[in-house]
């Protein structure tokens, strides 16, 4: 066996890609569910919702009925109309059949973006991912409805003190920033 020892490891190369990872799981937290209290509003909490016809599945119909609780104008802008699931729910979704055994929904290419009536299909794990009374699992929508501010530029810290017992040196990332629904009526929500 033969160890490697890397002389010389891109730091900031490094850190950038982990603190802006981490800040960018938070951000889609709040984007998602955030209560606009010390925090953004969340789609999810912003957008009118549509009753699963089951609490504990989903259908095709579920989607259609959520889809049509958007309104027709708000679903012909481009590449900003989507639907926003967690990866759990499309497998579900992937796996429902016919009568016949076919699968309704048809495969996917390698290389190709989801798609779902012709809407992509976005995967997250900021998502509800059980069909149990009350859980929010699919959201659908035209995020040219959403308004997403950066109030200032990302700050970057670094203590060689915090841990220096340790002989560690800390980093923390800084970024203000908030969210608004500008139109509810552009977002449904599917609850079961």
């Amino acid at each position: 066996m033969t160890l490697r020892i890397v002389a010389g490891i891109d730091l900031a190369a490094f850190l950038g890609q982990q603190l802006g990872e981490r800040i960018g799981r938070a951000q889609e937290a709040h984007f998602l569910t955030g209560t606009g209290s010390s925090q953004p509003e969340g789609i999810i909490s912003a957008a009118s919702t549509t009753t699963a016809a089951s609490a504990t599945a989903i259908g095709i119909n579920d989607l259609i009925t959520l889809m049509n609780g958007v309104d027709p104008a708000y679903k012909t802008t481009g590449g900003s109309v989507a639907f926003v699931m967690h990866q759990t729910v499309w497998s579900a979704l992937r796996r429902l059949q016919d009568s016949q055994g076919r699968q309704l929904i048809s495969d996917i290419q390698a290389g190709q973006a989801p798609e779902l009536f012709g809407y992509p299909v976005l995967l997250t794990s900021g998502m509800d991912s059980t069909f149990v009374a009350t859980k929010k699992t699919v959201l659908f929508g035209n995020f040219d409805y959403y308004a997403i501010r950066d109030v200032a530029n990302l700050v970057v810290a670094r203590s060689a003190d915090r841990f220096f017992e340790y002989h560690q040196t800390a980093f923390l990332a800084l970024q203000r920033t908030d969210a608004k629904c500008l139109n509810a009526a552009a977002f449904r929500v599917l609850v079961h």
